[in-house]
């Protein structure tokens, strides 16, 4: 089956519509949510520029400078306050990701074994690879600047050589993408904007394409393959564990990309994946 073939032309013209309207809101609400500030003092700046010019330019310009006065101040307050919180976000999630992954005794797959064989088919260094065992979460990618790909010793024995594969290719796409990076940034912008909730909600938005995007990658003609072991990964359980282990250790607000145990997303990508039509649904 070609790559992509298995959509619904309707989903995929929604997801594209939705993905630049993500695109789109971002932007204008983060000149909304900074315009209290930079307006005013661009404003202050163009009234010397213009002096003595007769034009409705000039006119807009100081009406804006006027308007925003009054909560200028505050804004700046704001904008320090909310920098702080994203410094401080962005650094608490840099520091539980690192503490986690000092304490797995991670290994690099060896040639011959399935995780070596399911890397080579699925075109994935084999070395970017961190083999865990017992990991609360089955695979997943972490790190801001060289991202690497962490999977349970046990995947083996739960998925097939193919699906196995398919899983490799998935979290590799995040890789290429570098999805953890750009993740967290949307993240700290949300963060640095707190007064405009609608910025962190567009964010998990942003999170719910880069795993839809993940999956048309790494579908390779089989996207059935994808979404067995997308099922199977979504009922992974490590025994003598809490099952709510993973998903409190590690989160995507952690700078981690986990694309298999997110429930409100999953019924979508196995509809979309079995080529019926799924439904786009916003955050916000």
């Amino acid at each position: 089956m070609p790559f992509r073939d298995y959509l619904v032309r309707a989903t995929g013209t929604h997801e594209g519509r939705h993905r630049r309207l993500v695109l789109f809101a971002t932007g204008v609400l983060i000149l909304l949510a900074t315009s209290p500030v930079l307006a005013h003092h661009v404003g202050s700046r163009l009234d010397q520029l213009l002096a003595g010019r007769d034009h409705v330019w000039v006119i807009c310009v100081i009406a804006v400078h006027q308007m925003m006065a009054p909560v200028h101040e505050v804004f700046h307050g704001l904008l320090v306050v909310g920098l702080s919180y994203a410094v401080w976000d962005r650094g608490r999630a840099w520091l539980v990701v690192r503490r986690l992954l000092r304490t797995v005794d991670a290994v690099h797959p060896t040639p011959g074994d399935a995780f070596w064989a399911a890397a080579v088919a699925a075109g994935v260094p084999p070395l970017s690879l961190r083999v865990v065992d017992g990991l609360p979460n089955p695979a997943f990618t972490a790190g801001w600047v060289g991202p690497h790909i962490y999977v349970a010793s046990e995947l083996p024995a739960t998925l097939s050589d193919a699906e196995l594969s398919a899983v490799l290719a998935h979290e590799h796409a995040h890789v290429r993408r570098r999805d953890p990076a750009r993740l967290s940034v949307l993240r700290f912008v949300g963060c640095a904007l707190f007064w405009l909730p609608a910025l962190r909600r567009l964010a998990a938005d942003a999170a719910d394409a880069a795993e839809i995007a993940a999956d048309d990658s790494a579908a390779r003609g089989q996207p059935l393959v994808l979404a067995a072991a997308i099922l199977k990964l979504a009922a992974w359980h490590v025994p003598g564990q809490d099952p709510e282990l993973g998903g409190r250790v590690l989160s995507s607000g952690s700078g981690v990309v986990i694309g298999f145990q997110r429930n409100a997303l999953l019924d979508r990508r196995i509809h979309r994946l079995v080529g019926d039509a799924a439904p786009v649904v916003s955050h916000v």
